[in-house]
């Protein structure tokens, strides 16, 4: 088996390639906190159903926004900046260029290393490679000590024409390593060798701020792996090539297009697969939507892009990197974007998003603002109930759950979703109630979720079902049972959901005809064709077959994604199972 994951703002998702050339898609939330916890949960839940385990998989493939995210959110490393003495300002000066010359309040990007962390180092070589000033090693020394004690935990070194005569850099890089062991350093003659001082500088500080943050994903990540035995880990770069983990480490800046740059790279083949050569890609995630023109199948790749603007689609505006990458255009409007009103009263979609954490609305894990998931729910582009989940910590061995503390945590819950129950207009009667628990064996650090039977049940056969439920799951996942230890929970869940609405409601269909079994269902869905909700059909897209055509308004629902079809459109199934939509 093959396996591939992406870590978005909102989801990560992932898909395996089995033996027999099946793809299965998976899905879980990001988890922004520590991106491998979701990563590991997907990869577990994956391989559990499709019955495999990680000594199956002989490769597995990464793409990530670990490094994207690290950046726009700033939160990196604390960064340092050396420069050749008397060029400390070189983030600030940028290149004295403006990106609007009649813009009296002009911004930019705040640059990543804070003024006083810049520091210049008394050296000095020529264009030609002349040493005209020899480094001061004993103020490199001096230095060191002065980083330990402001808490530096990233070092980027960009020192004049150091592109081609890095020999500075380097000393530089081994004496500052023997003062400060652990603390990440970075060369600009290593990252970037190129011209242009200031673009150059910003690249080497992009990679030493993002570097601790990549290295422990990227170590953590492996370490885990390396105990369920798959095969190696390789990531996607921002040009569309992989490389292995010690790579992504030690060059994250190369991995700040990651996850757009594999979805270009999955149309490419698409394109050849296809014989459309000339395409248009749109990948819209959670958080952002990226779009990016393949000529003869082919991306482009440019050696710059810009990232962070200060203002939307100015170039001039962000922070400049000198690294391979595919040519794209990103624009902050994905899933998760919430809508606000402007101060000319209009309506404005991004760049803000919801992210994983709390999410859309309608998610239920505590967003309040109106995303573009939302609208799409009310409108009817989405098959789901009213439902709040709640959620309290309260570790418990399983042999202490007697039948009053279960009274009490199953009380305390209810209590806790009955204001956004009666909130969205539910009555006590159409409310059903499921509980879960995340449970593990007694001392470990990670737990699964567990489906409850019915709290009503005796004590005794409450416990016993649990039990083996836990030890089925933990063996699905795991591949091996644990005995000798007790179970316990940790924390206690539960879901109130109302009934299906008209939006979310799935009637019996039709099955006259021979093609009737991939028809779910039907729903009001609203178009701005017809200005009004239509009856729409909804189909499950694994039972369409090839050739099989589908006259729109239709919605076409697949486990990663969901295609809505307006009136005039119209969408086939080819040869390897891809939707093709055709507008009119």
């Amino acid at each position: 088996m093959k396996l591939a994951f992406d870590t978005g703002g909102t989801f990560t998702d992932l898909a395996l390639l089995d033996d027999a050339g099946v793809v299965h898609p998976h899905k879980v939330l990001s988890t922004p906190d520590d991106p491998s916890r979701a990563v590991l949960q997907g990869i577990d839940e994956l391989l559990a159903m499709c019955g495999g385990t990680g000594r199956d998989v002989t490769a597995i493939f990464g793409a990530t926004t670990v490094v994207t995210n690290a950046v726009l959110e700033r939160k990196g490393a604390v960064t340092a900046l050396i420069t050749t003495d008397g060029f400390q300002d070189i983030l600030r000066i940028r290149t004295e260029g403006r990106y609007d010359l009649y813009d009296l309040k002009l911004q930019f990007s705040e640059p990543l290393v804070l003024r006083q962390n810049c520091f210049g180092a008394k050296e000095r070589v020529s264009v030609d490679g002349t040493i005209l000033r020899p480094l001061d090693e004993a103020g490199i020394t001096g230095l060191a000590d002065k980083l330990k004690t402001r808490g530096i935990e990233a070092i980027a070194v960009c020192l004049l024409h150091s592109y081609r005569y890095g020999n500075h850099e380097a000393r530089i890089r081994t004496l500052l390593q023997t003062r400060l062991p652990g603390v990440s350093v970075s060369l600009s003659s290593v990252v970037c060798p190129e011209i242009r001082e200031y673009d150059r500088a910003s690249t080497t500080v992009v990679n030493a701020y993002t570097r601790p943050l990549m290295a422990g994903h990227v170590k953590q990540l492996e370490g885990e792996l390396a105990q369920r035995g798959t095969g190696q880990l390789l990531w996607m770069t921002s040009s569309g090539g992989v490389v292995p983990g010690v790579v992504a480490s030690t060059l994250p800046v190369r991995m700040i297009e990651s996850g757009p740059a594999a979805g270009v790279v999955a149309s490419g083949e698409y394109a050849r697969r296809s014989g459309d050569a000339n395409l248009l890609s749109f990948d819209m995630g959670g958080t952002t939507a990226k779009l990016c023109m393949l000529l003869d199948g082919e991306p482009r790749i440019v050696p710059e892009l810009e990232v962070a603007h200060a203002a939307r689609f100015r170039k001039g505006s962000g922070l400049p990197l000198k690294i391979q990458s595919v040519q794209m255009i990103e624009i902050g409007a994905g899933g998760g974007s919430i809508a606000s009103v402007g101060a000319l009263g209009l309506l404005a979609v991004g760049p803000r998003s919801a992210a994983a954490a709390p999410g859309p609305a309608c998610y239920g894990l505590g967003g309040e603002e109106p995303t573009v998931t939302d609208t799409d729910l009310v409108l009817g582009y989405l098959a789901a109930p009213v439902a709040v989940d709640v959620a309290s910590s309260v570790p418990l061995s399983l042999n202490d759950c007697s039948a009053e503390r279960l009274d009490v945590i199953r009380s305390g819950l209810v209590r806790d979703a009955t204001p956004a129950i009666e909130a969205a207009g539910l009555s006590s009667g159409d409310v059903k109630y499921s509980f879960s628990a995340d449970m593990r064996h007694v001392g470990q650090g990670y737990e699964i979720n567990i489906r409850l039977p019915a709290l009503e049940v005796d004590e005794a056969r409450f416990k016993a079902e649990v039990a083996e439920a836990f030890r089925k799951s933990y063996l699905a996942l795991y591949g091996r049972s644990v005995v000798g230890t007790g179970i316990e929970v940790i924390t206690w869940r539960l879901r109130a959901s109302g009934p299906v609405g008209e939006v979310g409601s799935i009637h019996a269909p039709p099955r006259a005809d021979g093609n009737g079994e991939a028809l779910r269902g039907y729903r009001s869905v609203y178009f701005s064709e017809a200005a009004d909700t239509l009856r729409t059909p909804v189909y499950d897209h694994y039972m369409l077959r090839p050739g099989q055509s589908i006259a729109g308004p239709a919605i076409v629902e697949q486990r990663e994604s969901t295609a809505v079809i307006g009136p005039r459109g119209s969408a086939t199934l080819d040869a390897r199972s891809n939707l093709v939509i055709t507008l009119s």
